[in-house]
């Protein structure tokens, strides 16, 4: 019993080590830090690489603190 619980972990440990390895970011830009825009502003940019819209988009740079990876982030309301 305790080789097979000890097989088992071992089995567990490695897929989770094998999916951490191969893990990539799909994301492009994801954290919107491109382009750059100066601090403490609001910016309506008529294009972010790697989104698209068609109402166009509001990025904010630390304009009511700091985004939650970067400096950057798009506001969702607009």
């Amino acid at each position: 019993m305790k080789l097979v619980r000890g097989f088992f972990c071992l089995l567990c440990g490695s897929l989770l080590y094998a999916g951490s390895v191969g893990a990539q970011n799909l994301l492009v830009n994801g954290s919107f830090e491109t382009p750059a825009f100066a601090p403490n502003t609001v910016n309506g940019p008529a294009s972010i690489p790697g989104w698209a819209s068609t109402g166009g988009f509001e990025v904010w740079n630390q304009f009511q603190g700091p985004g939650a990876n970067g400096n950057q982030y798009l506001e969702l309301d607009v």
